[in-house]
């Protein structure tokens, strides 16, 4: 199996959050590693491309994740001419959920894994799943399966915990079951 297609299923089949932790250039293949990333913090000197028709080729091994993480015009044109994004136009586009200069890089990464490692790791890891599930439904199907998923996650312990924490005005202690 290929390699590059091997760590994207490692990716989309990761119940834990993913953080794409961006200290410099990402070109092509590189780009195609930070897409399936759940988040992506990166450093505001950095660039992103896919510049492979520049050499006779299309970037059709990471489309897929391109597809699902940029608007369809910003990634046609960029695949079509190679042009170059800043991090800013990346951040625009919606790749990026945080630019800092390189000097913050590590504390935007710890105040982003702050914020997620007092929540649920149930309600997580189902949420997760569901987000990939729906990601390629109608609408319909989609909120079809939403109505499903959230009774079955509200049956967790975390869901139970949560609740029982809301009432007793005090911070849950979830346990990821």
């Amino acid at each position: 199996a290929n390699p590059i297609i091997s760590l994207f299923k490692v990716f989309q089949s990761t119940t834990k959050p993913t953080i794409a932790r961006v200290n410099g250039h990402a070109h092509a293949g590189g780009l195609g590693l930070m897409c399936p990333s759940d988040l992506a913090i990166d450093v505001d000197t950095a660039t992103f491309g896919v510049p492979e028709t520049t050499i006779g080729l299309f970037p059709m091994k990471i489309l897929p994740y391109l597809h699902r993480a940029m608007p369809r015009r910003r990634l046609l044109e960029s695949s079509i001419t190679g042009a170059r994004w800043s991090a800013e136009e990346a951040f625009e586009a919606g790749l990026l959920n945080r630019v800092v200069p390189a000097a913050n890089l590590d504390e935007e990464i710890d105040t982003m894994l702050q914020s997620i490692v007092g929540r649920s790791p149930s309600a997580i890891r189902l949420g997760k799943q569901g987000f990939h599930a729906i990601e390629d439904m109608t609408l319909a199907q989609a909120f079809e399966y939403a109505q499903l998923a959230l009774p079955n996650m509200a049956r967790t312990g975390d869901a139970r915990e949560g609740f029982r924490a809301f009432r007793e005005k005090r911070d849950p202690h979830f346990r990821g079951d």
